[in-house]
């Protein structure tokens, strides 16, 4: 029979073969935390391959810079100065060891699949899988060490049959302190508690139903506790001049407990999280064994992972175990040995990572993915490295990040056109002078002096009413319980809804306030709003209904607009009042400033915006051909302005990424510029400033309940946080 007589089958033929096929084995690199570490590991590689002994000099010398500690006494049968049992000493070494041999792989053309990092091992996970240099990763190393000086190893491990979730709860109710650490499987807990507290602990826990064990009576440091993150607050700041890189393969986080995809840039807020986060590897595990198929898994350096540990995770599945490092017999024969069974495995290839990383990440770039729009950051820095201005092959669009140049586009009309955004609101939003500024003139009596006072004064007792009806709960969500509720109230005021038209508004949102998708049912709203005729005097309805009178504007552009209020009225101000509330509450030393000094409000309130501007994304079409700084742009091009990016610009705002009370006035784009600025600015500012003096006098007793990472709502317009979880504890 002739090929050709056989082609129509050939994909029929290859599928059914495959169901009978083994799976194909696909390589994960687990990189572990603190572990046994024995004099002279590593030294025979150090003797036999270039590459792991560069590495280690690299190393060494990186470590000496920054904090005085040299590792090679350990290669190099030296004594030295270091005491080979200090703590620090000991960490150090070992994170070498796994750069080391990450190198040494790659240089053998060996790539993993997918990276897990566990506790330590988070940083040079990271680092093998490409996002961050080396440098950044030997700095994280040593600053997470220096828990080492700020504590004592007093505690002592128990493992608990039970679920982490149970073990939280367990440590919560405990009579002595009893922090949980290490998810180590389905029903497999690790635990810490002080040394002398054990014998009492250890009743509690039988008391409770909970079979317990203690693995060995080595004491410990509170690695991974709360202790951490009450005691080395200060730590928030070590990585802030790390330059985070996109990862060139999936990473699977115990931070997080959930993958990382590959091409994401890892937010510097994690270093933070990773010193007093429990490590959730069971969680870390389970996400795996949904992705990865028949895993070989490799320990890089140290012993991290057992069999065992893996089977109780994920099942007894085709797994295969191999060893970087051992201690019996020769480094280098055991090495490859591994290698040779290795290089059977490997299939993942640099590509364009290695010829042109900014090409290859910039081609693949969406900001709508939902892992940028919670932490856009990392990614905007990146970019910010190479260039300010970018253009987007997936969204067809020039990408602007430069404070100078977004506001020189907004105070352009005449060749940055708004008209994009004409079907979503043409008086305003989508208009450009001189009709923008014609209606404009017309809605200011809608934000007089009168008006704002009177705003002012309603949002005062409306905020203090919510946080008295919140004092008797134990835990709320911020974002649901006071900041949507007074945004709410406050703009329902400001366009004269009654309760009654204010309960038909509420019933006929089908969707999440943030969200675009409610945008038909709010129209079909304000339509038989504005129909109905009964408004009273000096309200925005009867404001924009003379609008339509004299011919100034179309009922169905009146209806957007009333439509436009609403939502900005809800979302900006709402998103404003939950970070305030984050950030005071995150940095509790901000609180007493505020207190101290009341105008300190207004700064907190100008830096929330600055950092954490609600609008994060405006929109322009070019009219003609430009020259935006280096770039030339052809007429009719998409232009995103990127308003975070340009109130974190370093060349505009010393120390960009971080709140400062003391920070020179400085103007920011939060509420865009130009011809556009926001009608709605001074209420903005008056109803988070009276919110926030009302929520300072009852804060005393409310913390985060940060048992999940902070997620935002998912938007790559707004920003503004999906949820504020917080506890209130009375004295």
């Amino acid at each position: 029979m002739s090929k050709r007589l056989l082609y129509p089958y050939k994909h029929a033929a290859i599928k059914m073969a495959s169901r009978y096929l083994p799976p194909k084995k696909q390589l994960l690199f687990v990189f572990g935390g603190r572990t046994h570490h024995w004099p002279g590991m590593g030294r025979d590689l150090y003797a036999t391959q270039p590459v792991f002994r560069e590495t280690i000099l690299e190393c060494d010398a990186i470590f000496q810079e920054l904090s005085g500690i040299s590792i090679l006494p350990n290669f190099q049968h030296e004594e030295g100065n270091n005491d080979s049992g200090d703590e620090q000493f000991i960490i150090f070494t070992l994170s070498a060891i796994q750069m080391a041999f990450s190198r040494l792989l790659k240089n053998k053309g060996i790539l993993p699949d997918a990276i897990l990092g566990i506790s330590l091992g988070e940083i040079t996970g990271i680092y093998a899988a490409g996002g961050l240099t080396l440098r950044d990763a030997i700095k994280l190393v040593i600053e997470s060490s220096m828990i080492t000086r700020l504590e004592k190893n007093t505690f002592v491990p128990l493992y608990l049959q039970s679920t982490f979730s149970e073990a939280r709860k367990v440590c919560s109710n405990s009579p002595q302190m009893l922090l949980p650490i290490y998810e180590a499987g389905k029903h497999a807990a690790l635990v810490l508690c002080k040394k002398e507290n054990k014998e009492a602990i250890g009743n509690f826990l039988q008391e409770n139903g909970i079979n317990w064990s203690c693995p060995h009576n080595e004491l410990t440091w509170p690695y991974h506790t709360r202790i951490l993150r009450e005691r080395c607050e200060n730590l928030i700041h070590y990585s802030r001049e790390v330059q985070a890189l996109p990862l060139n393969c999936d990473y699977f986080s115990c931070v997080r407990g959930e993958r990382i995809p590959s091409m994401s840039i890892i937010d510097n807020s994690y270093w933070f999280q990773m010193t007093h986060n429990p490590v959730l590897l069971h969680s870390a595990l389970e996400e795996m064994n949904g992705i990865i198929n028949a895993p070989v898994i490799v320990n890089i350096g140290h012993h991290a992972l057992q069999k065992g540990q893996v089977i109780r995770s994920i099942g007894d599945k085709e797994i295969e175990l191999l060893e970087t490092l051992s201690m019996d017999g020769n480094e280098t024969s055991h090495l490859e040995k591994t290698i040779r069974r290795l290089s059977k495995f490997n299939g993942r290839k640099l590509n364009g990572e290695r010829s042109d990383p900014l090409k290859h990440f910039i081609s693949r770039l969406k900001l709508n993915d939902p892992l940028i729009q919670n932490d856009p950051h990392g990614y905007i820095n990146f970019l910010k490295r190479y260039a300010d201005i970018h253009f987007l092959p997936s969204q067809n669009a020039w990408l602007v990040l430069d404070f100078d140049q977004v506001e020189h586009i907004l105070k352009n009309p005449q060749l940055f056109s708004s008209s994009l955004h004409k079907s979503f609101d043409e008086c305003l939003v989508g208009s450009d002078p001189p009709e923008h500024t014609l209606l404009r003139s017309l809605l200011q009596p809608l934000f007089s002096q009168q008006i704002l006072t009177a705003l002012g004064e309603f949002s005062t007792e409306y905020a203090s009413n919510l946080l008295e009806k919140l004092d008797t709960r134990k835990e709320f969500n911020f974002v649901e319980s006071f900041s949507l509720p007074l945004a709410e109230a406050v703009v329902n005021k400001l366009l004269g809804l009654s309760e009654t038209d204010q309960a038909e508004l509420r019933a006929s949102i089908r969707h999440h306030v943030y969200s675009m998708a409610h945008l038909e049912s709010l129209h079909s709203y304000f339509t038989k709003y504005l129909e109905r005729g009964d408004h009273a005097a000096g309200s925005a309805a009867t404001l924009v209904l003379s609008f339509v009178e004299n011919n100034t504007i179309s009922f169905d552009a009146a209806v957007k607009l009333m439509r436009l209020l609403w939502i900005a009225g809800m979302t900006t101000t709402s998103m404003l009042l939950s970070t305030s509330a984050y950030i005071i509450l995150k940095d509790r030393s901000l609180i007493d400033r505020l207190r101290e000094n009341e105008q300190l409000i207004n700064k907190l309130i100008e830096e929330c915006l600055r950092l954490e501007s609600p609008e994060v994304e405006l929109y322009r079409v070019t009219t003609t051909d430009v020259q935006l700084g280096p770039v030339k742009i052809p007429g009719g091009s998409r232009i995103i302005l990127n308003l975070s990016a340009a109130n974190r610009d370093p060349k505009y705002f010393e120390n960009p990424n971080e709140i400062s009370l003391d920070r020179v006035s400085k103007k920011h784009l939060a509420f865009g510029g130009g011809y556009h600025y926001c009608l709605g600015v001074g209420l903005a500012r008056l109803e988070a400033k009276h919110a926030m003096k009302s929520l300072l006098a009852r804060i005393d007793g409310l913390r985060l309940r940060e048992i999940a990472p902070i997620k935002y709502f998912p938007s790559s317009h707004f920003r503004g946080l999906a949820e504020l979880n917080v506890i209130q504890e009375k004295n």
